[in-house]
């Protein structure tokens, strides 16, 4: 079946559709009345709304990036992604969270920033019940119980969930680069977001707060470890006993000190 979509500057253009069912009556209205996203990455299992998206969306898992970030060294296979990425450094930020002072030069990406401060987390791991503001993380989370870790450091051999992960260890592990310094002490960073996260040291700022008993914290993490303590909740099973821990942490020394002759024999 055939639709027409129009472009930035509202020129129509044509393109195909796979979609069943779909009806398309008013060319000019076609980006709010178009709204299933029918193109799915069999890689990722994200959606988009044409062909085009998709094959662009590809590029993406190609393992070629040949485009460098000048600043932070961050690699990207699309020059489109490439530019976008270089404007994250841009002085002029105009969007601007209330919460957690973070800034972005685009305001979809500011919107689906907010999602993380918001208390509604309605993506539920079925294995470990941990709950997601996005339904993207939660993708992301379950690969952690199954093991899937495709990106693999080419210098050590470990693997990561995402090629973000990957990155950022490529830089702190093996370039040493840390181009994020703070300006308050001597330590740097790899990511700004560390940096960010680390400044709070400094400010005293705890943006996160327990809707429960008004308790704030500077990390997200914390937050989520502390509502635990309210709701009972203890992800963290040991395999050898079956006992419950809000953390790995815990975990770890549990099995430390209760299971450390059964660890030595594994």
């Amino acid at each position: 079946m055939e639709f027409l979509d129009v472009n930035e500057k509202g020129t129509v253009i044509e393109w195909q559709e796979e979609c069943e069912g779909l009806s398309i009556t008013d060319s000019q209205k076609t980006k709010s009345k178009f709204n299933r996203r029918c193109f799915s990455c069999k890689q990722c299992d994200r959606t988009f709304l044409t062909k085009s998206h998709l094959q662009e969306h590809l590029l993406s898992h190609n393992s070629e990036k040949p485009f460098l970030c000048e600043i932070c060294n961050k690699a990207s296979s699309r020059r489109s992604v490439h530019q976008r990425h270089v404007l994250t450094h841009s002085k002029t930020k105009r969007n601007l969270c209330n919460v957690c002072g973070k800034t972005y030069c685009q305001g979809y990406r500011m919107k689906d920033h907010l999602l993380t401060h918001s208390s509604e987390r309605p993506f539920e791991c079925e294995i470990c019940h941990k709950t997601f503001a996005k339904n993207y993380n939660l993708k992301l989370h379950k690969k952690t119980h199954l093991g899937v870790r495709p990106f693999v450091c080419s210098a050590c051999g470990k693997t990561y969930t995402t090629q973000s992960n990957l990155a950022t260890h490529i830089r702190s592990t093996h370039t040493n680069k840390k181009p994020h310094a703070c300006t308050n002490c001597d330590m740097s960073f790899v990511h700004p977001r560390h940096l960010r996260i680390h400044m709070r040291k400094h400010t005293g700022e705890k943006p996160y707060n327990c809707t429960v008993c008004g308790k704030t914290f500077a990390k997200n993490i914390h937050l989520t470890i502390h509502m635990r303590t309210h709701t009972g909740e203890k992800p963290h099973l040991c395999t050898i006993c079956g006992k419950g821990f809000t953390t790995t942490g815990n975990l770890g020394s549990h099995k430390k000190v209760h299971h450390k002759d059964i660890d030595n024999i594994r």
